[in-house]
């Protein structure tokens, strides 16, 4: 075999010299890189076009590039750099499905909220996979008959290849970075690979800068003149308000609302549907679909927006890292004892640093729960609202109560089965069966029972509360069924924003007038929550009920343009849309990067006395 293969090499350099073959080989190695990885992602590579084809392959040679700078050994390189590329792929193929968004190079920040969840889903090797990593292994199989590339006498070859390598890589540097400025980086759904492929798309967002740049024409000019419309707040610790429930349901949605009716035997959410009195109800745009649940609390929180940041950061773990204005810092200036709770583990998406940040007095995770009521793997709806109703029973009387709480019930995937298995609720009238989504409904009915006995406690009782319940994202359900109820793919932006829409509802046990809400955004949830409670809107608030009066609708994606009468990114806005786009981007930015001079009027926070925090922990 061995006098076969030198026979093989030594008729090859007849024709060509070593490095010849190794170049050709290279091609050979980027162009079946970039076809494997859309193979495993079930995309066609020749659809997203030759220019971005190429810019792929560049992509996957400065990984080879790196690699060769470390080690100095080119076979080595080509091989690691490119099963890195293909195993990367792989991850994505099974974060895509799992949460309806590709995988992402801040993902990488969130590995251990992942892990958290990573057993509720099902991991399978497809065709596609085994396909494309028979054909890598070929590839990588032909140098075995290249001539050998003969190494020059009387030279370091070591600092020789290393230097090579990163000459080269500058090289390709340089000339990637403005020939990729012209593809638009993808960052919903499956688009990322659909429409770039999913290597360059991975690369455009690593090359994305992680604090977005200062809006162009921002000044603290701009933010004191702000200051003198919206603010002058007046001293609201003096008031008497009701307590306030904040409840985060997750993955509670409407997928009906994507365009079609439902065929169960049973409607789903009867209570939910049938909340009327007392009640400003409606729907809002979340910036996630089918997780990302932190950024859909922090954007509830705060009344910032992910559309002037993008799906791939997370706030919680990239931004906050002193005191910051939210919901419970300012309710702590009205007085309020400010507590959440969420029944799983506290490292997810940095919780326990956050919540003392953002201004709460104490927090409560799965550790403080009985978990006598388990669905599936996770403490159900109805245990942790019974653990909010003992956190307010437990209240001094004198004390005004603001209860923050993230469900878990809900949490994907939804193909579960064992102990603790909820029923599902059947679909009827389909191509075929969808069993995550039935699923899914019946962990949604569980959701509207203990939403029900949430509420039905509180109407008894005499002391004010209000209840602010809404869904953070879409379920991450099989995009074929919601194809099907769709009616087709979902190709404008107009028909995507449906599956980014979630149902919200502000409650009160005492007499107020009802609203209905059609268009709103999670931002503007505290503003709903404040006049349901009787609470003078803060600054931030003001600004964001006449920002919707121009702009009903935002979130990462883009928002509703009423001049048009459809949705659009926010780089498409002209006009007075554009001017107040601008005034938020100015605000946001002042919040969350010109900390130094961070508005007091929009973001004051409360900075924590020495041990003052600790006095007013309390263990539910």
């Amino acid at each position: 075999m061995k006098l076969k293969i030198q026979n093989i090499r030594e008729g090859l350099e007849k024709y060509l010299p070593a490095y010849v073959y190794w170049i050709l080989w290279n091609l050979i190695l980027l162009f079946f890189t970039a076809l494997c990885s859309q193979m495993i992602v079930e995309y066609d590579l020749l659809y997203i076009g030759s220019f971005k084809i190429m810019l792929e392959m560049m992509a996957i040679e400065m990984l080879i590039l790196l690699f060769y700078i470390i080690s100095g050994r080119l076979y080595f390189s080509a091989v690691a750099a490119t099963l890195a590329s293909l195993l990367l792929t792989v991850a994505n193929y099974f974060v895509a499905h799992f949460r309806g968004t590709e995988l992402m190079p801040l993902d990488v920040a969130a590995v251990g909220t992942a892990a958290n969840v990573a057993s509720n889903y099902e991991y399978k090797l497809t065709e596609g996979m085994a396909r494309a990593f028979v054909i890598w292994i070929i590839i990588i199989l032909i140098p075995v008959i290249f001539p050998r590339i003969k190494k020059k006498k009387g030279i370091r070859p070591a600092v020789l290849r290393r230097l090579a390598g990163a000459l080269g890589m500058a090289a390709l540097l340089l000339l990637w970075i403005p020939m990729s400025s012209v593809v638009k980086m993808e960052t919903y759904g499956f688009n990322g690979s659909k429409f770039n492929g999913y290597l360059l798309n991975f690369s455009l967002q690593l090359k994305a800068e992680l604090s977005p740049k200062m809006p162009k024409g921002y000044s603290l000019d701009i933010i004191r003149e702000l200051e003198k419309e919206y603010g002058n707040v007046s001293d609201i610790s003096k008031e008497d308000h009701p307590d306030i429930i904040f409840i985060l349901e997750e993955s509670f949605a409407d997928i009906s609302l994507v365009g079609g009716r439902l065929n169960t035997e049973e409607e789903v959410i009867p209570y939910w549907n049938s909340i009327s009195e007392n009640a400003i109800k409606g729907y809002q745009l979340s910036s996630m679909y089918g997780g990302g649940t932190a950024n859909a609390e922090w954007e509830a929180l705060t009344g910032n927006t992910m559309g002037f940041l993008g799906t791939m950061a997370t706030p919680y773990q990239l931004y906050i890292n002193d005191p910051t204005y939210s919901v419970a810092s300012y309710l702590k200036e009205a007085g309020y004892i400010c507590e959440a709770t969420h029944p799983y583990y506290a490292s997810g998406w940095q919780r326990k640093k956050i919540y003392p940040l953002m201004g709460f007095d104490s927090e409560s995770f799965v550790d403080r729960y009985p978990k006598r009521d388990i669905i599936r793997k996770y403490v159900s709806d109805r245990e942790m609202f019974e653990h909010v109703i003992r956190m307010w029973e437990e209240k001094e009387e004198s004390e005004k109560l603001f209860i923050w709480g993230i469900t878990m019930q809900n949490h994907g995937g939804y193909r579960y089965s064992g102990e603790g298995y909820t029923p599902t609720m059947p679909l009827s009238g389909y191509s075929k069966k969808y069993n995550d989504a039935e699923q899914y409904l019946g962990l949604l009915k569980e959701s509207d029972k203990a939403i029900e006995y949430l509420i039905s406690y509180f109407e008894k009782r005499e002391e004010p509360v209000v209840i602010c319940i809404f869904g953070d994202h879409f379920p991450n359900v099989s995009n074929a069924f919601l194809e099907e109820l769709h009616g087709g793919e979902f190709e404008t932006l107009d028909e995507e924003m449906k599956k980014y829409t979630v149902p919200f509802v502000v409650w009160t046990n005492y007499d107020m007038e009802e609203q209905d809400v059609p268009k709103s955004s999670m931002s503007m949830l505290s503003y709903y929550l404040y006049e349901a409670a009787g609470i003078e809107q803060p600054a931030y608030n003001r600004f964001l009920k006449d920002f919707s009066k121009v702009i009903p609708e935002w979130n990462a994606l883009g928002y509703y343009s009423m001049e048009e009468g459809r949705y659009k990114s926010f780089d498409e806005a002209t006009g007075i849309e554009e001017e107040w786009i601008f005034k938020y981007k100015c605000l946001q930015y002042n919040s969350l990067f010109d900390t130094e001079n961070r508005s007091e009027i929009f973001f004051p926070v409360k900075v924590w006395e020495e041990g003052e925090r600790e006095t007013k922990h309390k263990i539910y």
